[in-house]
């Protein structure tokens, strides 16, 4: 047992990264705590014909629960569910292929009755009694027993276990595990129910590495019946258990199915109506049928004729085919069925109503069972198939055509014509206009039909006119229109410059081809074009001076074929000669504008600033007396119509003593350290050049005398 308990560990140790593991999406089973054992047995357990006291519950608070688990695998819908964990280990998916809630175990005690059946110690019992007293000769209910121990520790005989020990109170019956496999007297174990034994009462549910199935356990027998031979109005107790064996790892639970418990040698009456318009009673004259279920429970080894009265507002044979009150329940089974199938009468007479009644006497008590089934007129059925459709063309998208039922009693089918579809809803594309026809059918074989007329209107060829070609001067803006005639539907332009209006404003830099295109809704598309010539027009000009007041112009610009006029900036009149030559009477800066005209008469214009200086001369001192006595102190050229570039004096050793660039800036007698130089005869050179001819230079040389 040991080496068990050690591989037990292992395994939870191994798979504990597992319990965080995200739960799929799918139905869960939903483990509900807080309710006393009492509320367990009374409000959920219990069903007819039982009668519950003395109940009390021995394990944790969290070993027993209500649960619900709709959807899942499990196949129980709701009940109560114990554990040898906390309950909620239960709940799916399988993604631990070996939980215990809490890890190690509720540290609880065992059970005695558990200890002989597992032949080994017990742990975490969870153990629900109470006394009872049946109402008939037989008590049952459904269960699920599921384990986090399959299937690793099949047949190893240290599995946990259960049981369902009933006994006498006050008749005598020994305590007997009724928790049997169906038709032997072999106990439900993990040994005894699982893939190899039994396998038609086991469910696998995986191993929880791959999380799968809506529960956790990776393995629980399908629904199974415990049920036991008694006597009706006797007291028996029932000891419902389940505990850890051998060590208290590796949870295991079983499932108590709510309203199962129940001895009832009545006769309980189910219904079952065809085609019901809001619930399982209500039915349509003449249409469909109900099911009338006689159900009992006890004893069913043998045949069991069950006599039943109709009555209600409705007449037996006249509103419904006749009845004959008496139906066999055969041996072996809980159910026989009667079949109750209205007639049309054609009258209208409101609810009319059908009610079934069966007398029981069990335990010398006489009850009366009943059942109603309400028989209403029914609808007319119509059906509509929508309001007529146009289409614009036969290349056009799909139009959808959809049946709307009204009145009649669902489910419904349909038919169209011409086309044959059998669905609620069509799409048809046809080439030329057609009248569909729907008819829908309901259940009770009723017809409506409706029709729908679809349209195909021929559609129109599709022109398209824009702008005439145009000629535009640069930076200037075109306007260019379109128009359309023809087509079908919602005309729509489309210009290449990603425009979608009749008419556009462009101010290309050269010269530019428009495109726009006009497409209608069955797709038909017509496109012009429109040409914008850009006529270049760039006023440019250069000048020279032939003197110091004559300016030679040269009109350099392009485009030009009309036009130009000439304005020198000194009041004279406006010259229209291409390139003119101008004398200025007075030096000064004078503004000059040029403007051209092209043949579309495009303007441009452009201005330059020029300097005419006075007539040239030049003359160099020979000497000066930087003897501060405010006479000649400096040394310069002098002049005018020129621009001095250099200046540079030398000593009679060639040694540089002063040099200017500035026609303002003359020698004062001082060498290059600012020292006072001495008296002396002094070599310069002095570039210039003059203003009108700005490629010529001249150089003067001379001697110049520094006296004190």
């Amino acid at each position: 047992m040991k080496k068990i308990y050690l591989q037990k560990i292992h395994i939870l140790i191994l798979l504990l990264a597992f319990a965080a593991e995200p739960k799929i999406g799918m139905a869960q089973l939903v483990i509900t705590n807080g309710q006393t054992p009492q509320q367990l047995v009374q409000n959920i357990l219990l069903g007819p014909g039982v009668t519950a006291s003395n109940i009390t519950f021995t394990g944790t608070p969290l070993q027993i629960a209500a649960f619900t688990a709709n959807g899942t695998n499990l196949g129980l819908a709701s009940g109560i569910a114990m554990s040898t964990g906390e309950c909620s280990v239960g709940i799916g998916p399988n993604n631990n292929s070996g939980n215990t809630l809490p890890v190690g175990g509720c540290g609880g005690a065992g059970d005695a009755d558990l200890d002989n059946i597992s032949s080994a110690g017990t742990f975490d019992a969870a153990v629900l009694e109470f006394d009872f007293v049946p109402t008939s000769d037989s008590v049952k209910f459904r269960y699920v027993f599921g384990s986090e121990e399959y299937l690793e520790f099949v047949g190893l005989g240290y599995n946990d276990v259960f049981a369902f020990i009933m006994s006498g109170v006050t008749t005598p019956m020994a305590p007997t595990n009724i928790a049997l496999v169906p038709g032997t007297s072999t106990p439900v174990s993990i040994d005894n129910v699982n893939d190899l034994s039994y396998p038609q009462y086991y469910v696998d549910n995986g191993d929880g590495f791959i999380p799968t199935g809506t529960i956790q356990y990776d393995g629980f027998t399908r629904v199974l019946t415990a049920k036991a031979a008694v006597i009706c109005g006797e007291t028996y107790h029932i000891k419902l258990a389940i505990a850890d064996a051998g060590d208290p790892i590796l949870d295991s639970g079983v499932f108590l199915e709510a309203g199962s418990f129940s001895s009832s040698g009545s006769i309980q009456i189910s219904t079952d109506v065809a085609y019901s318009t809001t619930n399982d009673t209500t039915m349509y004259e003449g249409c469909g049928s109900a099911a009338i279920g006689f159900i009992r429970s006890g004893d069913l080894t043998g045949p069991m004729t069950v006599n039943y009265t109709m009555s209600g507002s409705a007449t037996n044979g006249v509103d419904y085919a006749n009845l004959s009150g008496q139906v066999t329940i055969p041996a072996g089974q809980d159910t026989a069925f009667i079949t109750l199938n209205p007639t049309a009468d054609g009258q209208v007479e409101g609810t009319e109503t059908v009610i079934i009644s069966v007398t029981n006497t069990v335990c010398n008590v006489t009850t009366t069972v009943t059942a109603t089934i309400y028989l209403v007129d029914p609808l007319p059925l119509t059906v509509n198939a929508g309001n007529d459709q146009s289409t614009a063309c036969n290349s056009g998208n799909p139009i959808q055509l959809t049946a709307t039922p009204n009145g009649g009693i669902g489910p419904y089918t349909y038919s169209w014509v011409p086309t044959g579809d059998l669905t609620q809803s069509i799409a048809v594309q046809p080439v030329n206009s057609t009248t569909y026809i729907v008819t829908a059918t309901d259940a009770c074989n009723n017809q409506a039909s409706d029709t729908v007329q679809v349209t195909v209107d021929v559609p129109q060829p599709l022109f398209i006119t824009a702008s005439n070609d145009t000629t535009i001067c640069q930076n200037q803006i075109a306007l260019l229109t379109a128009n359309y005639q023809g087509g079908i539907g919602a005309v729509t332009l489309q210009w290449n410059t990603g425009d979608q209006s009749n008419s556009i404003q462009v101010a290309p830099l050269v010269n530019t081809t428009y495109t726009v295109t006009a497409t209608d809704v069955c797709n038909q598309t017509a496109t012009e074009a429109v040409t914008v010539t850009v006529l270049p027009n760039d006023a440019l000009f250069d000048y020279f001076f032939t003197s110091n007041n004559s300016v030679a112009f040269t009109n350099n610009s392009t485009g030009y074929d009309s036009g130009v006029w000439w304005d020198f900036g000194d009041s004279t009149a406006i010259s229209n000669t291409f390139s003119p030559t101008h004398v200025y009477t007075s030096p000064g800066t004078y503004i000059v504008t040029l403007v051209v005209e092209n043949a579309a008469g495009c303007l441009d214009t452009i201005q330059q600033s020029l300097l005419v200086r006075p007539d040239f001369y030049f003359y160099v001192p020979n000497a000066f007396t930087p003897n501060q006595d405010g006479l000649n102190e400096t040394f310069n050229g002098k002049g005018q119509g020129f621009d001095v570039y250099e200046m540079r004096i030398f000593n009679r050793w060639g040694e540089e003593v002063f040099s200017t660039k500035s026609l303002t800036e003359d020698w004062d007698g001082k060498d290059k350290q600012n020292k006072v130089a001495p008296i002396d005869v002094y070599t310069y050179v002095i570039t210039i050049k003059i203003t009108p001819q700005e490629d010529k230079q001249m150089v003067y040389r001379g001697i110049v005398a520094l006296i004190r």
